[in-house]
């Protein structure tokens, strides 16, 4: 496979798995496991309200799309293929690299694609 290919299926990767983990059914649970404590019903009509938790990042991080390209373009970028590696720098900014090409990735291709 050559460079280009390589590069294209690298952004389908990321962007696949940001879209998986961000916005699917599957992850619904994980998500909202990360972003409230309990719920509790409401005896009088029955209705259901979610507690928050105190510390919400993580829950909010797996919810954003754009947060999901960048960390998912990290994990792609060390375990399948550093579209920067011609470029000289060290480890840390190889990844910092992968994730924003990754977040850019996700983003070009979530735009085109929802609208």
């Amino acid at each position: 496979m050559d460079y280009l290919t390589s590069v294209l299926m690298w952004m389908l990767a990321v962007y696949g798995t940001a879209l998986i983990v961000s916005m699917s059914t599957i992850f619904e649970p994980v998500r909202r496991w990360l972003t409230y404590s309990s719920y509790t019903k409401n005896p009088y009509n029955g209705s259901i309200k979610a507690v928050e938790r105190k510390f919400q990042l993580p829950g909010k991080l797996i919810s954003c799309i754009m947060c999901m390209g960048f960390w998912s373009g990290v994990f792609w970028g060390y375990m399948f293929l550093d579209p920067m590696f011609a470029v000289e720098a060290n480890q840390f900014l190889h990844l910092l690299f992968d994730g924003v090409l990754g977040t850019a990735a996700t983003w070009i291709i979530h735009a085109n694609l929802v609208n």
